[in-house]
């Protein structure tokens, strides 16, 4: 593979050292702790898969893959949000979303999700990367109709807030594994 001095060759595929790092919000530990609540109760209804049982609850903001270059994408993502200040984020009870005839996903939706589209695109345009969010917490994902058509969605209600003043960014190899944490991101404070 050749690359930078045309005459030289190197010894390491670099494609191989991309990572995924995975930009989010993450709502604290009560939050937390009520969605693992919502997830015990759901899994005793129509057993979930051990996936959306660990599943640690957040808001989506980006996900990509990049070269293995953490620095650059804590510059970037600073830079992107350096003037937005913290905000509260509304949980305004449950809803679903339908994969066709075959899945569907329980999720709590967000009464103000307006700042947290901005912090998405702020983000996404620092990387050319243009992409529309619909922000949520996921409580189970893809899970078969059958079994979802068991429950009743506003079993599932809940109706909190939190103080959205950072977000995180996580980062696992392409190859596999766990996500690690990388940074946490202040926002400006007023």
């Amino acid at each position: 593979m050749q690359r930078g001095n045309h005459i030289q060759l190197t010894l390491f595929d670099y494609e191989d050292i991309r990572q995924e790092y995975f930009i989010l919000i993450s709502p604290g530990k009560f939050i937390i702790e009520k969605v693992k609540q919502l997830k015990k109760i759901l899994h005793e209804k129509i057993r979930l898969s051990q996936t959306n049982r660990r599943s640690v609850a957040h808001i989506s903001l980006f996900k990509f893959i990049y070269k293995d270059d953490d620095l650059s994408v804590i510059n970037r993502v600073t830079r992107a949000v350096t003037q937005q200040h913290p905000f509260m984020v509304k949980l305004n009870g449950a809803g679903m979303y339908r994969h066709g005839n075959v899945t569907k996903t329980l999720i709590l939706k967000l009464g103000n999700p307006y700042p947290v589209k901005v912090l998405q695109q702020l983000i996404s345009r620092e990387f050319n990367k243009r992409k529309k969010i619909d922000p949520h917490i996921t409580i189970a994902r893809s899970v078969l109709n059958e079994a979802f058509d068991k429950i009743t969605v506003s079993e599932f209600d809940y109706y909190d807030e939190f103080l959205c003043d950072r977000i995180t960014i996580l980062k696992k190899p392409i190859a596999g594994g766990s996500y690690i944490s990388l940074a946490e991101i202040f926002l400006k404070e007023v």
